[in-house]
């Protein structure tokens, strides 16, 4: 018997959340980053 695959027939909120979600990541790691920046550019 073969598996029979699943599509979500509305998309668009399922898209709209990982798009939010992409960018709360996008927005932490670029936090982190600057961080990292500040402190290494303080030693000396």
């Amino acid at each position: 018997m073969a598996a029979k695959f699943h599509f979500a027939e509305n998309t668009f909120p399922l898209k709209l959340l990982f798009k939010r979600f992409q960018r709360l990541v996008d927005v932490i790691i670029t936090n982190k980053n600057l961080h990292l920046a500040a402190n290494s550019s303080g030693k000396r």
